[in-house]
């Protein structure tokens, strides 16, 4: 959890949203971008030759290079250069402009609790949507979604809901589970992965307990801890990155883990998908589980041309037939409004994909993130503890 604020970083004045056309125009080589604001005819932030993206994996930043990047660039007649980075968790990269503000630009996917730091710390840069008018493309719940309480900038484009998926291994486990249950299960002990993320863990013991977790009480948390506690015994591994996760399954060292639907369903350069190459089945628990929201983010000091560039690129992405695209490719969860884009033949012949849908429209909750944020650095200490007690 990233704490604390920047002192003397401000935020440059939003211009007004009056831009109603695009025009490129080549030049002696050089691209010349203009706006049309009623009927004057003004120069706009000329586009940055180089972009620099990061992402939870290297597949996604591949993803974003050649499905967002590379035909919005050939569209427009330039050449974009992309620096490709990662992180492990979203507090790594908010920690890291943190301490070097100015050196990151876009992450293709920071949600809720990032969301929330980012912004109330100013890590964060206000989308600009003058610049993203087909940002309206987006669900009016999520679009106008509230991330910090009183602030009503937009700073992400909400592109993806989610929730974890859960995998077992198909010839040691022949009984297709559907519900936590197996994760607590002794018989089950030492063949148990968990995603190391104290806040999932919580809610997902919630949800197991049948409480509401975003109304706890003191009592309630302790039971949650309490049966974590127990839950710890049985586990083998605390996963903090896929390919460790991957080599426990393939190895067949776990049986049961939860996982990233998007990562776990994606396909390779095969057609194939880890489900397919590890023998893996999925379920997803019917007491539900937290859900998450989130998508492309510019970060504080990311100046133009390239934050202007940016915000291009992720107006070109919210373009429904390249976020179509984008999505599949992505595994993510459409948040387009449905008269945008064909659902129907999105969910065709892609059974996991559309129980990933039914699973979050009928199961899933939204976290109270300010509300859970006020108790979040007592939760994750007592997590810490609770991993390196015997």
């Amino acid at each position: 959890m990233v704490e604390g604020g920047l002192n003397g970083l401000k935020r440059k004045e939003e211009r007004p949203m009056k831009v109603r056309l695009l025009l490129l125009t080549l030049a002696l080589g050089m691209v010349v971008v203009f706006t049309i604001k009623g009927t004057e005819l003004q120069a706009a932030p000329q586009l940055a030759d180089t972009i620099r993206v990061h992402s939870v994996s290297e597949s996604s930043t591949k993803n974003f290079e050649e499905h967002v990047v590379k035909p919005f660039a050939q569209k427009m007649g330039v050449t974009i250069k992309v620096l490709h980075g990662t992180y492990g968790k979203e507090a790594e990269w908010l920690a890291a402009i943190k301490a070097a503000p100015g050196e990151y630009c876009i992450a293709t996917y920071v949600s809720d609790f990032g969301l929330f730091n980012g912004a109330s710390q100013r890590l964060l840069q206000p989308l600009r949507l003058e610049n993203i008018p087909n940002y309206v493309n987006l669900e009016e719940k999520w679009a106008k979604r509230i991330i910090v309480p009183g602030d009503k900038n937009v700073y992400v484009a909400p592109v993806d809901t989610g929730m974890f998926t859960f995998v077992y291994t198909k010839d040691t486990v022949t009984d297709r589970p559907d519900s936590y249950s197996p994760l607590f299960d002794p018989k089950y002990s030492g063949r148990i992965a968990l995603r190391d993320y104290g806040l999932y863990r919580i809610f997902q013991t919630a949800a197991y307990l049948k409480l509401d977790p975003n109304n706890m009480s003191d009592q309630d948390v302790d039971k949650v801890f309490e049966t974590m506690a127990s839950q710890k015994k049985l586990a083998r591994a605390y996963w903090q990155s896929s390919s460790q996760l991957d080599g426990l399954l393939a190895n067949r060292e776990v049986w049961l883990a939860d996982y990233w639907f998007d990562t776990v369903t994606r396909p390779d350069k095969e057609g194939k998908n880890k489900l397919a190459h590890l023998n893996l089945g999925w379920w997803f628990p019917k007491e539900g589980g937290p859900m998450w929201a989130g998508g492309p983010v510019i970060a504080a000091g990311c100046k133009d041309p390239e934050r202007y560039t940016a915000e291009l690129l992720i107006n070109y992405l919210l373009q429904p037939d390249v976020y179509v695209k984008y999505t599949a490719a992505q595994g993510h969860m459409p948040t387009l409004k449905t008269d945008k884009y064909d659902s129907r033949a999105f969910f065709a012949n892609v059974p996991y994909r559309a129980a990933y849908r039914d699973a979050i429209v009928n199961t899933a909750f939204v976290m109270d993130v300010a509300k859970i944020s006020a108790k979040l650095e007592k939760w994750n200490q007592r997590y810490e503890e609770l991993k390196l007690s015997k």
